[in-house]
C-alpha cells in the first residue's frame, strides 16, 4: 500500500520566509503543499507545484480554506515561519497508525541559541507531553476525516490552535513525535522575549479561567 498523502497547509500573509519553508520540503514524496493566502496577497510568490487557497484574513479562516481544497488523507498545519524536515513526515504517518490516536504534533525548537528561548522551547515540549496541549507552531496534524468530524478550526481571532486540540482530544489521543518543528525567534525578538512569553501565559491562564477568545483578543491586541 502506498504511503498516505499528506497535505501541508501553510497560512500566510505578507510572509517573507515562506519560500524557505517550501524549499525545505521540496522533494518530499507523497506530499501536497498548499499555501492559504489572506485575499489577493501580491507580496507572496509560490512555485507552480504549490496549490493556493484564498480566504478572508485570519489564520483559522485561511487554514480551513486550505483544508477545503486538500487531497490528502492527513492534514498538517504549518506556520509560515516554521520548518520541518521531509524525513519527519514518515513519523507523522506512523503516529496516526493506531486507531486511538486522533492527531499529533511536533516538538518545538525555537531557532536561537538564546538561553531564555531554549527554556521556552523546553517548557512548550513539557506542556505538550504532560498536558497534551501543543500550540500551532508545533505543526499540528490529524486525519482529514477527523478534521471534518470536528468541523475544522473555529473562526476565532485567537487561540484557534488550542480550540482545535481540545476538539481533537474529544475524538482520541494526541501523539507527540520526536521530530522538531523549528520556528523563527522573530516574534520574541520583536516583542521582547519575556514580554511575549508572559503575554502567552496570561492569555492561556485567562482562557482556562473562562475568558472567551473574542474577549482575550480585545484585551491583548486591542482589536
Amino acid at each position: 500500500m502506498p504511503p498516505q498523502l499528506i497535505s501541508i497547509i501553510i497560512p500566510a500573509w505578507r510572509e517573507k520566509d515562506i519560500a524557505h519553508v517550501i524549499r525545505c520540503l521540496d522533494g518530499a514524496p507523497d506530499v501536497e503543499m498548499i499555501v492559504a493566502l489572506a485575499g489577493e496577497d501580491e507580496t507572496i510568490a509560490t512555485p507552480d507545484h504549490v496549490r493556493v487557497a484564498i480566504s478572508a484574513k485570519g489564520r483559522a479562516l485561511q487554514m480551513n480554506a486550505g483544508a477545503l481544497i486538500a487531497s490528502g488523507a492527513i492534514l498538517l498545519f504549518l506556520h509560515a515561519d516554521t520548518v520541518i524536515s521531509p524525513q519527519s513526515l514518515t513519523n507523522v504517518r506512523k503516529a496516526l497508525g493506531p486507531p486511538d490516536i486522533a492527531g499529533g504534533s511536533y516538538r518545538l525548537k525555537i531557532d536561537s541559541d538564546n538561553l531564555w528561548l531554549k527554556l521556552v522551547s523546553a517548557v512548550a515540549n513539557l506542556r505538550s507531553r504532560v498536558l497534551g496541549l501543543p500550540y500551532g507552531d508545533q505543526a499540528i496534524f490529524l486525519r482529514r476525516k477527523t478534521f471534518e468530524e470536528i468541523g475544522g478550526y473555529q473562526a476565532t481571532p485567537i487561540l484557534e490552535d488550542v480550540l482545535l486540540v481540545e476538539a481533537i482530544k474529544k475524538i482520541g489521543a494526541l501523539a507527540l513525535i520526536d521530530d522538531y518543528a523549528v520556528t523563527s525567534p522573530r516574534k520574541w525578538l520583536r516583542d521582547g522575549m519575556v514580554r511575549n512569553t508572559a503575554r502567552n501565559w496570561a492569555i492561556m491562564i485567562a482562557y482556562l479561567l473562562g475568558a472567551t477568545p473574542d474577549k482575550l483578543d480585545k484585551w491583548f491586541t486591542g482589536s
